[in-house]
Order: C-alpha cells, then sequence, then structure tokens
C-alpha cells in the first residue's frame, strides 16, 4: 500500500531536542514502513510550527490537498498531536482522510482509524491532546505574568481607577482627580467600616466606575485590597516592589486591611451562629410594628426574619416581607461595638 508520513516539530520541541525532532520522526516512520511493506510514496516535512494552528503550515496543505488528489492509501504519524492540538481541526483533517479512503496511523498510541475501535480511540485521546495544549499555553501566560511580576512590572489587563498607562514609559502613572477619589474610598472605609455604606456613599456624591456605573460592594473591595495603591504589584499570593509609584498611604493600607480582616472574622462568627437568629423575639417590622419571626429556606442555607402580617395577611397589608437575617445582625453586633467604644471613651 502506498504510504505517506508527517512529521513535525514545534520550536520549543527544536530548542529541547527531544527524541521527537524531525529526523528522530521519520526513523520511526520508515522503520514501520519497512516491516509493514508498504512503499513510501511522500514525506511530508513541518519544522518550527505549532500543531495549535493549521492555517501555516504548507506542507500540511499539501498533504491535504495530495490526499484529495488520491495520491497515498495512508498517512503515518507518530503521534496524533504531530496533525494537530486542535480537536475541531484534526477532525476536519480527518474528515478529508475518510472521504477519500485514507487509512490515518499514530504508531505511538497504536491507533488505526480503519476499525471502529480505532475511531473511538482517536477522538478520545484528541480531547486529551487538546486539553493538554491549553494546559501549557495556561501554564506559559502564569510563567510570563510570574516574571513580569517579579521586575515590579504591571503586567496589564483593565487599569485600576487611580492610575493611566503611560504607553511610552511602559508603566502605571497616577490619574491626580481619580487619586482623591481613590484616597476617598479608603478614608471613609476607616470611617463607616461597611463595604455597603462606602459603595451608596459614593455613588451618592456622583462618582461612577470608568464605565459608568454605580460602585458595587465588590468594586470597593477591589480598590481596597489592590496593593498598586501602595506601590507593589501582586501575583497570586505574593506582592513585589512596584516600578511605579503609589497613591496611597501605607500606613492607611494597612489600617484598612486589619480592619477587613476583622469585618471578615466577624461575619464568619455570625454565620456561623445565625441560625441560633440572636434577634429573636426582639425584632420589629419597621412599617406595621408586627413582630418578626425567624424563618429559613428549604435549602437550609439562607435565613430571614419575616414580618408576621405581611406572612399571614399578604402584601395589601404590610408591603415588608422579610429582611436577611446575617445583614440585620451584622448591623446590630455592629451598633453594639460602636457603643460600647464610646462608653469607654467617656469612661
Amino acid at each position: 500500500m502506498r504510504c505517506a508520513i508527517y512529521i513535525r516539530v514545534s520550536t520549543e520541541e527544536q530548542a529541547n531536542k527531544e527524541i521527537s525532532s524531525l529526523d528522530a520522526q521519520q526513523d520511526l516512520l520508515e522503520s514501520y514502513i519497512k516491516n509493514h511493506n508498504y512503499q513510501l510514496v511522500a514525506i511530508y516535512r513541518e519544522e518550527g510550527l505549532s500543531g495549535t494552528n493549521i492555517k501555516n503550515r504548507p506542507q500540511l496543505k499539501r498533504l491535504l490537498l495530495d490526499a484529495k488528489l488520491r495520491k497515498f492509501d495512508i498517512v503515518l504519524v507518530t503521534d496524533l498531536d504531530r496533525i494537530s492540538r486542535n480537536l475541531r481541526d484534526f477532525l476536519n483533517i480527518w474528515q478529508v482522510f475518510k472521504e477519500n479512503g485514507i487509512k490515518f496511523i499514530a504508531i505511538n498510541q497504536h491507533i488505526d482509524t480503519s476499525t471502529i475501535v480505532g475511531e473511538a480511540l482517536v477522538q478520545q485521546l484528541m480531547v486529551f491532546a487538546e486539553l493538554e495544549s491549553k494546559m501549557n499555553k495556561q501554564r506559559a501566560e502564569q510563567k510570563r505574568k510570574f516574571e513580569i511580576t517579579k521586575k515590579g512590572k504591571w503586567y496589564g489587563g483593565t487599569v485600576p481607577i487611580g492610575f493611566d498607562y503611560d504607553r511610552k514609559a511602559k508603566k502605571l502613572i497616577p490619574n491626580k482627580k481619580e487619586t482623591e477619589l481613590v484616597n476617598l474610598i479608603f478614608d471613609l472605609y476607616l470611617e463607616k467600616k461597611s463595604l455597603g455604606i462606602v459603595a451608596k456613599e459614593i455613588n451618592k456624591r456622583g462618582f461612577r466606575t470608568r464605565r459608568g456605573k454605580l460602585f458595587s460592594k465588590e468594586s470597593i473591595r477591589t480598590i481596597l485590597t489592590n496593593p498598586l495603591y501602595v506601590g507593589m504589584v501582586r501575583y497570586k499570593d505574593k506582592a513585589y516592589r512596584g516600578e511605579h509609584e503609589g497613591i496611597v498611604d501605607k500606613k492607611k493600607f494597612k489600617k484598612v486591611q486589619a480592619l477587613l480582616e476583622e469585618n471578615q472574622r466577624e461575619r464568619g462568627r455570625i454565620e456561623k451562629n445565625n441560625h441560633q437568629y440572636l434577634l429573636k423575639g426582639k425584632v420589629r417590622c419597621g412599617s406595621c410594628k408586627s413582630f418578626m419571626t425567624p424563618k429559613s429556606a428549604k435549602s437550609g442555607k439562607y435565613f430571614y426574619y419575616s414580618c408576621t402580617v405581611n406572612e399571614r395577611f399578604g402584601k395589601n397589608h404590610c408591603f415588608i416581607r422579610r429582611v436577611s437575617a446575617l445583614a440585620l445582625e451584622r448591623v446590630v453586633v455592629y451598633g453594639i461595638k460602636e457603643i460600647r467604644k464610646k462608653r469607654e471613651l467617656l469612661e
């Protein structure tokens, strides 16, 4: 049977000088042909080209054209990913082979697509080949970001509020107008001690995000926890000295981080005990003044104080249905702590 072989190495594989080199692949395939008494009629060599993109691979294009002309009966490769690491591309290539009655064999994986088992196996292996390719890309990108961050450079993305990106200097520079807003957010949090209250206050004063949207609790949290504001760059859980100028005082930043952690611990304590309903028998509806009774969702994940009038007679008698137990208890706990602080000051 007439046999064509396709061999390919990427730039990375060339650098590594591994056994996957062009000559090594060709030797393996020619030995296979000899052992099976096939006739070698064509060799397609692709050097320094990635397996994820088939558009810039002239030898693969020539292989497919010759397949349509039925110049051979078998296409041999050492491994599936020599043809492509992209599942969709591979299936399109394989379809060309099938339509022209050409067998496809990957010798290292013992795959022969002329069999039913071979067809099923090749599809499964291509899924994993594509996954591996995507994971390699992800690892390469993570490594690139890490190397950039270690040098103190900002590795890109959406420019955070408070900064502009100087394309000439290739670094972040302070935006004077937005610097005032960022510091206002930090100051308000130290004063109000609540992400939600800070967001409401900022929105009330007419400030908006760069996309023209209202600030949310999460957008406030993102600003408060970003080390870029004190001249640092972060990769995962580590921060490095940045080459840009910070716009928030370091002591202020540390105070905010400590307060965020304290509030998080307090929230955890409340969440752990919220099934006990700390305010049971003590909460009245702000509209109809009736008692609000503890309730929980069927899932057991959400807890409320429910207005008894609304529950019994509907919204026509009282428009307030329920309030989050967690949110209400958190406000009360915060208020008690503030009263205690004031008493200590008076004493």
